[in-house]
This record gives structure tokens, sequence and C-alpha cells, in this order.
């Protein structure tokens, strides 16, 4: 599909989403900031 892996912190899942909820390969949408190390995803949640 073009895209790419992102890797994100479990404390950045969006509101009342359970991070027991999501499995391997899973898409899913979110949000980006910049950050130290590159962009960062935050307010991830299932699509």
């Amino acid at each position: 599909d073009g895209s790419d892996d992102v890797f994100f912190h479990r404390s950045r899942l969006g509101p009342r989403i359970e991070f027991e909820e999501l499995r391997e390969g899973d898409e899913v949408e979110f949000q980006t900031r910049p950050g130290e190390k590159g962009p960062q995803a935050f307010n991830v949640k299932p699509r």
C-alpha cells in the first residue's frame, strides 16, 4: 500500500483505546509531531 511502518509507545494511544485491542499488522490512524529522533505518532487508534 506504499505506507511506512511507524513505531509508537502505548502511552500515545487515543482516548479509551486499550493497547491489548491492537494486533501486529492492524491498520491505525494517528497524528504526528516532531520529536527528538524524528516524527512521533500520537492519538493512535484503530481504523
